[in-house]
């Protein structure tokens, strides 16, 4: 019955990338950037590729004006200074390809790339399922969570977590001599994009033990991912002369303490403060994993489940799971009604994909499912689990906002898996109570995709036309120089970095400086670009003149 949905997997999963291609690259506007990260890693892209792939310092264009680049817009941790040059503090291979991508086409090039990814992600999940379920795997996972987000916008996360989920899938699905080589290459090329792709490491090293319970084949794919990251590690240190991992060690203080490389947390890149054990539970439990910030309620319905999988192992029945699923599915529909009232981002993953609750649920007694491997919803259980102990241990970010939990996106394709699967068993279940608790989960999927394509894409959306509004707006000013007056207002800027004149004005005493640099240059007019309805900034020679409200931010003319 979980072929519910008509359609054949390879068509649904032509129009679920098709939808990327025209959302991302018709309906929204790429130089309406998202996050100030995707605003540096395009700085950082560009200048790679005008030094012809030589070098990663990143030019100031401002430099005449400001060469002790006190409004320099690039600031740590996003930045780090390193062998005399100016360099992101991201992956430098990732830097590689998006050099190409910008390359072809500008900031659409770095969409293209997320787009491919999420197409990738997306095969591959297909390829982890079985025949009756490879549909309602892709409508899951391509519009009922995070994935449709992060393939529309220029993040390497897609790109990274593609490779992670095609390891996963060589390991699980592959019969090649050489196929755990191949895994650990895959998982190892993942984490060199995105550092916590190397978290599934885990998992490929559990799935290559059941299939083939050899010492060898573990040693292929642990060998796989060191060979990927010692190649990534080479072209850090020997082409462009940085420190290894520096993105890694700047996020995840254990990684320091383990290299042995000082007793203190980051002395060669940005630092970051280690979080504190509340800390760790209110970013990983809360704001990563379930969306919910309340311990009463998070304690409940954890309490619930508990309860309920206890009576399912003691009495052989479902009639708990199919009460606890009641709960859930009323916390989805209230934000689902609360969505589409009010269109907005959501936090945790199982807030904007709650089916994936089916992951922890055991298979139902004598069912008839699908045909798939026994163990691979038992692997797939254990890489998440070990993903998310090493997470809470070791993680020092929350990650910032974004829809979902970002930082745990490399599990979202297994996990979709797991849960269809688990959908697909109760569906065929022997009892009463079994059925139903497969049709609350068929109602999850529905009301996760509606979710999504009534609340949060909308928001998306409006966000992007407020923020593309702003964009138009300094364009149609035709002033040569921008100046911003906080470090995030900025980094949305940094489309402008090599058009105009953008500087930094963070601080109080950095006005009437910067004014009277200005001044000095024969400059007659500027623009300030700030989030607020008004700015203190003093940049006195220069006098506010005109004042207007595009989207979420205001732009001021400012003359002599």
């Amino acid at each position: 019955m979980l072929n519910w949905i008509n359609v054949r997997p390879g068509a649904a999963l032509t129009a679920l990338v098709a939808f990327y291609a025209v959302f991302g690259l018709w309906v929204l506007a790429p130089e309406a950037v998202y996050s100030g990260d995707i605003g540096v890693k395009y700085v950082q892209a560009r200048a790679l590729a005008d030094h012809r792939f030589t070098s990663l310092d990143i030019p100031y264009p401002a430099e005449f004006l400001d060469p002790q680049r006190e409004f320099f817009p690039l600031r740590p941790p996003f930045v780090m200074m390193t062998s005399g040059s100016t360099q992101s503090i991201f992956s430098p291979v990732a830097a590689v390809f998006q050099a190409l991508a910008s390359e072809i086409a500008g900031l659409r090039g770095l969409i293209l790339m997320s787009i491919a990814g999420a197409g990738v992600i997306l095969y591959s999940a297909w390829k982890l399922s079985p025949a009756p379920c490879g549909t309602a795997v892709l409508i899951a996972l391509g519009l009922g969570g995070p994935l449709w987000f992060h393939a529309v916008t220029g993040w390497e996360h897609a790109p990274g977590v593609a490779l992670g989920a095609a390891g996963f899938a060589c390991a699980v699905r592959s019969r090649a001599r050489m196929a755990p080589l191949f895994a650990g290459l895959l998982v190892g090329a993942g984490a060199v994009l995105r550092d916590e792709v190397l978290l599934l490491l885990p998992g490929v090293v559990i799935v290559v033990w059941c299939r083939n319970r050899g010492v060898r084949s573990l040693a292929q794919a642990i060998g796989g991912v060191l060979i990927a990251l010692a190649l990534s590690a080479s072209v850090e240190v020997w082409w462009f002369e940085r420190p290894v991992a520096a993105h890694l060690r700047h996020a995840v203080h254990l990684v320091q303490a383990a290299m042995h490389l000082t007793d203190a947390p980051n002395p060669d890149v940005p630092v970051l403060v280690p979080l504190t054990l509340r800390a760790r539970y209110e970013t990983v439990v809360e704001y990563w994993l379930l969306g919910y910030g309340n311990d009463w309620i998070i304690a409940a319905i954890g309490a619930g489940l508990l309860i309920a999988l206890a009576l399912r192992a003691r009495c052989r029945s479902s009639l708990g799971l199919l009460l606890w699923l009641t709960v859930i599915v009323a916390l989805a529909a209230a934000d689902l009604w609360e969505l589409v009232r009010a269109p907005k981002w959501l936090a945790g993953l199982h807030r904007v994909s709650p089916y994936l609750v089916f992951a922890l649920f055991p298979r139902p007694d004598r069912s008839d499912g699908a045909e798939v491997t026994p163990w691979l919803r038992t692997a797939i259980g254990l890489t998440a689990a070990a993903y998310l102990l090493v997470a809470f241990v070791g993680a020092d970010t929350t990650g910032g906002k974004a829809l979902g939990p970002r930082l745990l996106l490399p599990l979202f394709p297994m996990l979709t898996v797991s849960a269809v699967l688990a959908m697909h068993a109760y569906l065929r279940g022997p009892a009463s109570a079994d059925r139903w608790v497969g049709r609350a989960g068929a109602l999850l999927v529905v009301l996760s995709v509606a979710m999504h394509l009534f609340g949060t894409i909308p928001a998306y959306y409006r966000r992007n036309l407020d923020d593309y509004k702003t964009v138009r707006a300094i364009v149609d000013t035709g002033e040569r120089v921008i100046v911003a007056d906080d470090e995030f207002t900025a980094q949305l800027l940094l489309p402008f970095y090599y058009r105009r004149i953008l500087l930094l004005a963070d601080k109080i005493e950095l006005g009437p400086k910067l004014g009277a640099r200005l001044a000095a240059a024969r400059l007659p007019k500027l623009i300030v670009v700030t989030r607020w309805a008004d700015t203190p900034i003093d940049l006195t020679p220069f006098r506010k003149r005109r004042t207007q409200r595009y989207g979420r931010m205001t732009i001021q003319v400012w003359e002599r």
